[in-house]
């Protein structure tokens, strides 16, 4: 696992160009739509500065943070898109809430109080956005709407943890409206792709986390259903992986991208709370499938690449 960790380092993160994929585009700000994953670097540079040690990582942790709060307008925007498209068109409103959280890290780890506000003023600018008309429609018709949020929960979640301001909770409770999410696990990509496994993974996490400060037996739901799904229903491969082309299957087959690394990932966090909450040993003995064969087995053997 180790051995992981430091190819992924060393033939990966610092091995990116910075500059050049995610900074530039930043300060430009002017794309239509689209991902690039800025938060998740923020938060991968924050955690894996602790874990090294190494000067390297720290400072490529510092100079990235440092860049992207220099973008940050005076309404709190930080993102890629252009002005009229910000928010409502793919994928924004997910980027801004991954930035959120890895400014939020930032100041959970290290401290650093300059991390905290971006955060904050962000988030402001997120809910006000939303709040301003929550009936708006989101990117792409043809998905669910839980997909262009993924991420969202969870980041408020961690910015509430940060700060203690009620608004966040209240964001979740009253306009997202977490426990009134229609949980059912489809199979097959096809309508709306409502069988995301990504997207029902990150909201049964945050639904878990929101649990511990608000209990609520609706919040609970979508992860018994899915733990019936992955544990009796051949909801996970025997390898580890849940999901056929990023989506919910129960055939034991592997033939469309098994194993999305988002999907992994997400697992990995349900049932490290699932294990926090209960101190189950079968929640870890699921953890290690998931870790050996399919986190790991998505990696190229440099530790460049991620792959199904």
């Amino acid at each position: 696992m180790g051995r992981r960790i430091d190819v992924t380092v060393s033939n990966n993160l610092l091995a990116l160009d910075v500059e050049k994929d995610f900074l530039q585009p930043l300060r430009e700000r002017n794309m239509a739509d689209g991902y690039v994953g800025l938060g998740k670097l923020i938060d991968a540079s924050v955690r894996l500065s602790l874990y090294t040690r190494d000067e390297r990582v720290l400072a490529f942790k510092r100079h990235l943070v440092a860049e992207v709060l220099n973008t940050q307008e005076k309404d709190g925007y930080i993102g890629y898109l252009r002005p009229d498209k910000r928010i409502w068109a793919l994928w924004d409103f997910s980027e801004i809430a991954y930035i959120i959280y890895g400014l939020t890290m930032d100041h959970r780890f290290y401290g650093e109080a300059a991390s905290l506000q971006g955060a904050i003023k962000l988030a402001d600018y997120l809910i006000a956005g939303w709040s301003a008309n929550p009936h708006h429609a989101m990117g792409d018709l043809d998905i669910s709407i839980q997909m262009p949020l993924v991420g969202t929960d969870n980041a408020l979640l961690a910015l509430h943890q940060e700060t203690q301001d009620a608004k966040y909770i209240a964001f979740l409770r009253d306009l997202r409206k977490v426990t009134g999410w229609d949980n059912r696990i489809v199979l097959g990509r096809w309508g709306k792709i409502e069988g995301h496994a990504y997207t029902y993974l990150a909201q049964s996490v945050a639904m878990l986390r929101l649990d511990r400060l608000e209990p609520d037996p609706q919040l609970l739901e979508p992860t018994r259903g899915l733990l019936d799904f992955l544990r009796n229903r051949n909801g996970m491969t025997i390898t580890g992986a849940c999901g056929d082309h990023e989506c919910f299957h129960d055939t034991q087959e592997g033939t469309i991208n098994l194993g999305e690394t988002c999907a992994s990932v997400y697992a990995l966090f349900w049932l490290d709370e699932l294990m926090r909450r209960e101190g189950s040993a079968l929640y870890g003995d699921m953890m290690e499938r998931l870790v050996f064969n399919t986190l790991f087995g998505a990696q190229s053997a440099d530790g460049r690449h991620l792959r199904y």
